[in-house]
Parts: structure tokens; C-alpha cells; sequence
């Protein structure tokens, strides 16, 4: 085995990085030369000779009935043509349901193996694509195309840039300095440190083998099987750019592969760019980013309702904590005006120095700072399309697509945005809510006009750019259907342009009508579960019953899940009654009933499923759990309050939440309502669980009890 030598004795850190890679590579080129191999496209992997052997003497006796054009030939030929038809149902039946078997723990393999089943995807292949050039001719040369992407993705956030007005220089670094500083953030220091190789090996250890190589071609496979041999040498060299406060150029090119998103395939700008790194990249960037992920975390560095790129964090706690606010509203006679705002290409936009410039704020040593420089400078990028790779394209600015880093520093760089407002402000990464509520219409319109001016204008002086157009930046008033009709309507505006006004609107992923009734939501839950059922049904001859209920798990429960805490309380019975009957179509096609079979306690124990009520209090009860065990956003528990020692014994004392008052159904139909008064009910042993796992485990057999009653 080839030894690497001591890269902390180096003094440059694209010298050793160019050592430890060409040395790593010809070690690899020994174990496992790459060999190109020629595989016919069209050839199915159940696809066998037995299959192709029938399919010549078919063709064969296909030309001696048109030579004769006697009967008996033609007989002899349909029976060999059905017999063909016969044997590929039957091979590709005992391939797609061993394919399934093998990846019920996998969940990327099996989600190939379904796809390559006909489920529907939005990901269509973008390996033969055809684009406009300036004359509107179409071009088929991948060459030619491959630059027209890289064209484009280089001027796209520039082009953004230009049409920005005149930055108003209102919330200047002073500014932004003075906003910690109220919040305490700015005195905490922090320097890079470096990593064990102890750590280095789980890193390594922890890498899927199946992560796509970057420009280098260096697989994970084999950085992971050598985790022990490569864990020092690695170690050392991010050790060597913490010290030279320096990162490795050749880790600065990215590979971009054109993804489909919308539109017309013939235009470049309806293509995401998916951009792939070398995996020797992400282990640096690693690095890096779980000691100032860890610095923010124990300082309180991020916005308290920020809820992307988190830990604890998630669209779901978002959503539900934004669900009981306008809910509680209700309860109180308030209406809440809220504008869901949409930033154009906000990664893509970061400006370097404006980010840069605030990193001393959170406390970043001068050296970690000349890091980030070095990280964010001189980065390129190479469109990759079939076999044919783009000249190299300049990234001026925006944080690295496909990065480990990129996400946080985004964070970072949008962390002041609350400086610019009073209202309430939700953030998920770049989607942005603002929501105020008042009894009256004009007061709400005043403050969120003020607020939203405001932000707009931190956007302009922090290069970001609000998407006006497509009906992309909305606002919508919630409330009662008596007090939406009495009020009037939001008038919402920026620089002459209007923010058009909806009755309902997509927020994460949740529909919100504007008087949360959930309707939308559910009836999107049910022809989304309904399309997926079909699916399967068509291909129920692949299907053992394992299989049934595992794919159902993976397609089907998610969508009945996705924020059900929120959305299906206010529902009419009417609709809970059709989400219940979604559900037991489920059940019949797991459990291979007839379509009339009436469903009793023992179909759900048997599958293993609670009704869609208990279900959605298992996930209410699932929100008081980890809001009590610290494993919640701080927002989420703010909602469940435990009740005071004084009033029960001290054992039961953290076991027991206070019940809020509230006065009307939507005020009883909110978390913070539901939460408590569920909680209260459980058996103190379920109260106690020691994991999330356990508690979900516990309460669905304590649920399963009570339906057997």
C-alpha cells in the first residue's frame, strides 16, 4: 500500500490536495481500472435468452406463414407470439417483485424500481434535449446546448442584479451590528479548530457508497471502504486549510447536469441546475460546517422562527405553530393579513462581501473569515450533458448549489432579516410569511404595508430579489366567514405594484383557505392517495401482501400525515368521512378484500394502522412529546405549558399540561388546545417513554385498545 505523506507539513494546500488525489487515484486505478463497457439501451434487466431464443422462432415461423399464407402456420405463429406475451408478464412479475423484496430498506433503490413500474415522475430524463437558439432554430448537438446552459446559469443572477434599484443604504452594517448586539450575539467568539481522525472516520464510514462522484471522478465507494487507511491523510489535509485558512481550488469546480423543472423543454430557463461536487469537498465543507452549525446553536445565533436547515426544525413545526396563531386569532375575534413572499433565485444571488462583512457579528475570527473568502472565491462550473462537457463557466456570487456549506450560510446571510419588521415573520429557508393580526382591516393593512416596504427594502440593500411577477408574492386575510365578508379587502403594495389578494394559497406545501377550514388540503390529500392507489392496483400482480402494506406506507401515508395535525380538525364530518373511507380503500387493497367489505377493529390491528382520527392525535400527541423533551423548535413549546407544582404532586408535576381557555370551535379545534387535552388522558407509563419511537409505539396500542372496547 502506498503511504501518504504528512500533509501538515505542507505550505500549500493545492499542492497537497493535488498530491493526495493523484496518489489516491493511481491507487484506485491498480484495484479497479475503469473500463468502458457498451450496454444496449433498450435491453430490460428481465430481459434473458430464454425470452430471446422464443423470439426467433417466432420471427421465424412469422416468415413461413407470409411465404405459405397456410392456416396452420399462421396458428403455429399466434401461439408462439401469445406464448412470448405469456413468458415476459411471467419474468418481468418474478424481477420486479424480487427487485422490491431486495430494497424494502432502501429507500432510493426502491423508488427506481417503482419509477421503472410506470409511477409517474416529476424528474423526467434530460439526457436528449433540444434548445432554442437567439434565431429561434432548434439545436439537437449537445456540445452547442451544454453552452447555451452554461450561458445562461452564468448570467442568471447577474441579470437578477442589474435590474435592482438603487440600493436605499437603511440597514447598513451599523445597523445590522446594532440588531445583534440587543440580542447579545456579537461578543461570542469563534475560531475554526481541527478535526480528529477519529471523527474524519466517521465521516468517511458514514458516506453512501451510491453518492454521485464529481468532475474529479472519484467514487464514495472507495473512500468509504478505506475509511481506516484514508482517515488520517484526509484529517490532515482540512486540518492544513483550517491552518492556511485556505481552501483547495480543485474542490471549487462544480459539474451541472440540467434538470426539467416546468415549462417549454426548449427554453434553458426552465431547467434547474443540479450541481454535483467532489465528495473530497463535502468532507471539508463537513467539517467546517458542524463546528459553526454548533457555535450557532449554543449562542442562539438563528432567528427563533427560522425554520430551515435545522435541527428539531421542519416545514411540519412551522406550519403547525402558524396554523395555531391564526387560530387563535379566530378564538379572540382578530383577523390575520398575511403576505407569503417568493425571492427570485435567492442561493443563486448571495452577494460574497455583504455575507463576509457579517460574519465578525457572530463572532468569526479573522482567520475563519479568510477561510470562507477563500471558500467563496474563484469558484466554476462545467454543464455536463450526456458524454459532452461545457467550457468553464464563473460563479460571481450566490452560495455553492449541491453544498454542504450553502444552506447555512444562506441562514447566516438572511439572519437580520427580522430587524426590518414588527409583524410576525416565518421563514423556512428563503420562503418568507409575514403575517399581523388586528380586529380591524385598516390597522392590518397600515402594518403590513409598512413592514412589507420595509422588507423589501433590507432585500434591495442585501442584493435579493422579490418575485412580483406570476402571481408569485401573495397575501391572503383569514378569518371568519362573517368577519372576511364585513371587513373589506387587503390592500398590499410596493412601488406601485400590487399584491394580489387570494382566497386561499399554497404555503409549504399546505393549502391555507382564508378561513381555515381545511377543505382544499384535504381534497388535494384524497385525489393525490386515490392517483398513487391506482398505481399500485394496476401493478398488484408484481405485489406480495408485505409489499402492498410497505408501498403503501411509502406512497400513501405521507400524504394523510403531512401537517394532519393542523388541517383536519376544522374539517366538516363530511370530509373526515372521506379521508376515512381514502383510508380504507387502503386497507382493503393491503389486506386483498372485496371493495364492499365493511372494515372492523381487527383489519386495522391486523395491518397495523389506527383510524385517521387516532392518527391524527397520535401526531398531536407526537408534537407535546418532543415539545417536553426538548426535541421541538423553541416556538413549539411555547404551546403546551406544564401545569404549576403547587397545583398536583411533584411527581405528575411534568407529566401534566394546562389546559388554555378557549371560546369558540376554531379555538378549540387549535394544538395548543387539542395537545393538553389529550395529553392529560394518556396513562402516566405511556407519559414516561424514553424515546419518540417508543411514546408513537405505546400510543397507538393504548388507541388500538380502546377501539377493541
Amino acid at each position: 500500500m502506498t503511504n501518504f505523506p504528512n500533509y501538515l507539513t505542507f505550505d500549500n494546500v493545492d499542492l497537497a490536495y493535488s498530491n493526495f488525489l493523484k496518489t489516491l487515484m493511481s491507487i484506485v486505478d491498480s484495484l479497479a481500472p475503469f473500463k468502458e463497457k457498451r450496454i444496449k439501451g433498450r435491453t430490460q434487466e428481465w430481459f434473458d435468452g430464454e425470452i430471446s431464443e422464443l423470439i426467433a422462432i417466432r420471427n421465424q415461423q412469422y416468415k413461413r406463414f407470409k411465404k405459405t399464407l397456410l392456416h396452420v402456420d399462421k396458428e403455429i405463429f399466434k401461439e408462439t407470439k401469445y406464448k412470448i406475451i405469456k413468458l415476459i408478464k411471467s419474468k418481468k412479475k418474478i424481477y420486479f417483485e424480487n427487485k422490491l423484496k431486495e430494497n424494502i430498506g432502501k429507500p432510493k433503490e426502491l423508488w427506481k424500481a417503482l419509477k421503472s413500474l410506470g409511477l409517474p415522475s416529476k424528474n423526467a430524463s434530460s439526457s436528449n434535449i433540444c434548445l432554442k437558439d437567439k434565431n429561434g432554430n432548434m439545436n439537437f448537438e449537445n456540445s452547442t446546448n451544454a453552452d447555451t446552459f452554461k450561458n445562461f446559469f452564468e448570467n442568471l443572477a447577474n441579470d437578477l442584479l442589474l435590474k435592482l434599484p438603487k440600493a436605499p443604504n437603511i440597514f447598513t452594517l451599523a445597523r445590522t451590528f446594532s440588531y445583534y448586539k440587543t440580542l447579545g450575539i456579537s461578543d461570542k467568539k469563534f475560531e475554526l479548530s481541527h478535526i480528529s481522525e477519529e471523527k474524519m472516520r466517521k465521516y468517511l464510514s458514514n458516506l453512501s457508497p451510491n453518492k454521485a462522484s464529481g468532475i474529479d471522478n472519484l467514487s464514495a465507494r472507495f473512500l468509504k471502504d478505506g475509511a481506516n487507511v484514508l482517515a488520517l491523510p484526509i484529517s490532515q489535509l482540512c486540518n492544513l486549510s483550517i491552518d492556511l485558512s485556505t481552501f483547495p481550488q480543485d474542490c471549487k469546480v462544480a459539474k451541472l447536469s440540467p434538470q426539467y423543472k416546468k415549462g417549454s423543454r426548449t427554453e434553458a430557463k426552465n431547467f434547474r441546475p443540479i450541481s454535483l461536487l467532489p465528495i473530497l469537498s463535502k468532507l471539508i465543507e463537513k467539517t467546517i460546517h458542524d463546528q459553526v452549525q454548533n457555535h450557532c446553536t449554543e449562542h442562539n445565533i438563528f432567528f427563533a422562527f427560522q425554520s430551515g436547515f435545522r435541527g428539531k426544525h421542519s416545514t411540519d413545526t412551522c406550519l403547525t405553530y402558524l396554523h395555531d396563531k391564526i387560530l387563535k386569532g379566530f378564538d379572540e375575534g382578530l383577523l390575520t393579513g398575511m403576505i407569503a413572499i417568493d425571492l427570485q433565485k435567492a442561493f443563486d444571488t448571495i452577494d460574497h462581501e455583504i455575507l463576509l462583512s457579517k460574519m465578525p457579528l457572530f463572532g468569526f475570527s479573522s482567520n475563519t473569515i479568510q477561510w470562507f473568502r477563500s471558500y467563496l472565491s474563484n469558484r466554476t462550473f462545467h454543464v455536463s450533458l450526456s458524454s459532452y462537457m461545457s467550457s468553464a463557466g464563473k460563479l460571481v456570487c450566490g452560495v455553492p448549489q449541491g453544498s454542504i456549506l450553502g444552506p447555512l450560510l444562506f441562514l447566516l446571510y438572511i439572519n437580520d432579516m427580522p430587524q426590518a419588521v414588527d409583524s410576525d415573520l416565518f421563514l423556512y429557508a428563503d420562503d418568507s410569511g409575514l403575517a399581523f393580526q388586528h380586529k380591524n382591516i385598516n390597522e392590518i393593512n397600515q402594518k403590513l404595508n409598512k413592514d412589507f416596504h420595509n422588507l423589501c427594502l433590507w432585500f434591495v440593500d442585501n442584493k435579493l430579489s422579490i418575485h412580483f411577477g406570476e402571481d408569485k408574492t401573495k397575501c391572503i386575510l383569514f378569518g371568519s366567514k362573517r368577519k372576511i365578508k364585513n371587513a373589506g379587502k387587503l390592500e398590499i403594495s410596493f412601488n406601485n405594484i400590487e399584491i394580489k389578494q387570494y382566497s386561499s394559497l399554497t404555503y409549504l406545501g399546505c393549502i391555507l383557505d382564508d378561513t381555515m377550514s381545511g377543505e382544499a388540503m384535504a381534497t388535494k390529500t384524497i385525489k393525490k392517495i386515490n392517483s398513487k392507489l391506482k398505481f399500485l392496483h394496476r401493478k398488484n400482480d408484481f405485489l406480495t401482501p408485505d409489499l402492498r402494506r410497505l408501498l403503501c406506507n411509502a406512497l400513501i401515508q405521507p400524504h394523510f400525515d403531512y401537517v394532519c395535525s393542523s388541517w383536519f380538525p376544522n374539517l366538516t364530518q363530511k370530509l373526515k368521512q372521506k379521508l376515512q373511507i381514502t383510508q380504507n380503500k387502503c386497507i382493503r387493497f393491503c389486506l386483498q378484500l372485496p371493495s364492499r367489505t365493511r372494515l372492523s377493529f381487527q383489519h386495522h390491528k391486523k395491518i397495523n394502522w389506527l383510524p385517521i382520527k387516532e392518527r391524527v392525535e397520535q401526531s398531536i400527541l407526537s408534537h407535546v412529546f418532543k415539545s417536553l423533551n426538548d426535541s421541538s423548535p423553541v416556538y413549539m413549546k411555547d404551546l403546551f405549558k406544564t401545569a404549576p407544582q403547587s397545583h398536583i404532586s411533584t411527581r405528575q408535576a411534568n407529566f401534566r399540561l394546562i389546559q388554555p381557555l378557549r371560546k369558540t370551535n376554531m379555538g378549540l379545534n387549535t394544538i395548543s388546545y387539542l395537545g393538553p387535552s389529550l395529553w392529560n388522558k394518556l396513562p402516566e407509563n405511556i407519559k414516561q417513554s424514553s424515546s419518540l419511537n417508543i411514546f408513537k409505539h405505546k400510543v397507538k396500542e393504548h388507541f388500538l385498545e380502546i377501539l377493541q372496547k
